[in-house]
């Protein structure tokens, strides 16, 4: 059997590793990391208003050492993630939130079955 798990990742644990290593043994499985450009990056540097509609806060993403920490934290994900894949022979795919992943998926599973 094929099992596609999309998802951001976000509580990616011993636990879920657990289970997934368990499921592979017996599926072949694909995770199809999605996530938002902006988990990735920063905006330009700036002061940027958020709100979750309750509460609202102000981010400065000027200081250079504060967008790199930040980008290398989800390159550190990324990384963790296709390291699991590797060793469990796990297929990793990563979606942006503006990208289509019905597209990402039929080419993946076209050029696993040689077509």
């Amino acid at each position: 059997s094929r099992v596609i798990l999309l998802s951001d990742f976000a509580n990616f644990d011993a636990a879920t590793e657990t289970n997934l290593a368990r499921l592979a043994r017996h599926s072949e499985v694909t995770l199809l990391h999605i996530y938002d450009p902006l988990e990735a990056s920063l905006p330009p540097p700036g002061r940027y208003r958020l709100s979750d509609g309750k509460n609202e806060f102000v981010i400065d993403t000027a200081d250079p050492g504060y967008r790199a920490a930040y980008a290398d934290k989800f390159a550190a994900h990324v990384e963790h993630l296709r390291s699991f894949a590797r060793r469990h022979r796990i297929s990793y795919l990563s979606c942006r939130t503006d990208q289509d992943p019905v597209s990402l998926l039929r080419k993946e599973l076209g050029a696993q079955q040689g077509v």
